[in-house]
């Protein structure tokens, strides 16, 4: 099983998205997941300069 999960950073203020991404990834393995999402949240983050 294949779960899709969806990564998403809200303004605090308005509540609105600024940024949001999917990823599906296998369960298999729970620290590569967790790394893979650190990645894209962080690349996320530099990118939209926060």
């Amino acid at each position: 099983m294949t779960p899709l999960i969806n990564l998403q950073l809200t303004g605090t203020r308005d509540a609105s998205v600024i940024w949001a991404e999917r990823l599906a990834a296998p369960v298999d393995d729970v620290h590569e997941i967790r790394s893979e999402i650190r990645g894209r949240v962080l690349t996320a983050l530099e990118r939209l300069g926060l």
